[in-house]
């Protein structure tokens, strides 16, 4: 069932100079709700949450995309049949490195197995600049 389609957002990190930023946007029964600014990442939640953290080393940014659920990365014409059936068969878990994210790529979320989102990203900045654009269509998956 459709709760709602290509509702848009922007998780814009300013160049990651402030590493506890975590802009995220949820994917709400009803409606997205996005958080430009929040001090810390909602944790395991349906949605994506844009992270400029350090990597493990210390010495450098890991920048990266997370979120909740089971991920499923498609290129190409995508619609709810396709995204489910990949996001079911994978168990690719945790996050996306920001050098991985393209225009024009889905994200395909299944979340406790009766949630999915459609995320299809219009426009991701360079390296440097950190932030990501994009439309989300969520359903709830009828078993």
């Amino acid at each position: 069932m459709l709760r709602y389609q290509g509702e848009a957002f922007t998780l814009n990190n300013d160049d990651c100079s402030n590493h506890n930023n975590y802009p995220n946007i949820i994917f709400g029964p009803g409606k997205p709700l996005f958080t430009p600014m929040a001090d810390s990442p909602p944790s395991g939640a349906f949605g994506l949450t844009l992270f400029c953290s350090d990597n493990s080393f210390g010495n450098g940014l890991n920048p990266n995309l997370q979120y909740g659920g089971h991920v499923a990365i498609l290129s190409g014409p995508t619609d709810f049949n396709s995204c489910y059936l990949r996001a079911v068969g994978t168990s690719f878990r945790g996050s996306i490195p920001y050098g991985s994210l393209k225009q024009g790529i889905h994200l395909c979320i299944l979340y406790t197995d009766d949630e999915l989102a459609l995320v299809t990203l219009t426009s991701v900045s360079p390296p440097g600049l950190y932030r990501v654009s994009g439309t989300a269509s969520v359903w709830q998956v009828l078993t």
